[in-house]
């Protein structure tokens, strides 16, 4: 009897197998936080922007993007117009801060837009971009933490 360990080998198209069913989970648990991030930022965003008639809040939407290699990426954008208003006058307005240069944002947007109830968030000028820096880190964050326990690691 020969003395020594004796392990059983993987076949390489076994071992092909398996890091492929590795990868797609891990890539869906990637996906999924990356798509709850992208919704968390779109609505902050919609939180920082004046309510006025609500039009404009309405119109900040999440895209999917798919590309050929089955990879997604999502876009936070304002619709041109919803419910037939054209709102893309009043998003260039308010964000780009187009209407009072000297003045803070607040004293510029009307009684409800200044401050709604339980809105936690600055309404005014450059709230995409506010939305975005404000959920930067934690997109990263959640996508690597999402792809390490789908790893197990």
């Amino acid at each position: 009897m020969p003395s020594g360990m004796s392990f059983k080998t993987i076949r390489p198209d076994e071992l092909g197998k398996m890091l492929f069913m590795q990868s797609k989970i891990a890539k869906d648990a990637a996906q999924a936080a990356l798509r709850t991030k992208s919704i968390e930022m779109r609505d902050t965003a919609r939180n920082m922007a004046p309510i006025k008639f609500g039009n404009l809040r309405e119109a900040i939407n999440l895209r999917i993007n798919r590309n050929q290699y089955d990879k997604s990426s999502y876009t936070i954008y304002t619709a041109e117009s919803i419910n037939g208003v054209n709102v893309s006058d009043y998003f260039n307005y308010i964000h780009n801060r187009r209407y009072a240069p000297d003045t803070p944002t607040w004293t510029n947007l009307g009684k409800k837009s200044q401050s709604y109830d339980g809105n936690p968030e600055r309404v005014g000028e450059r709230f995409m971009d506010r939305a975005f820096e404000k959920h930067e880190q934690s997109v990263y964050d959640e996508v690597e933490k999402a792809l390490l326990n789908a790893m197990g690691l």
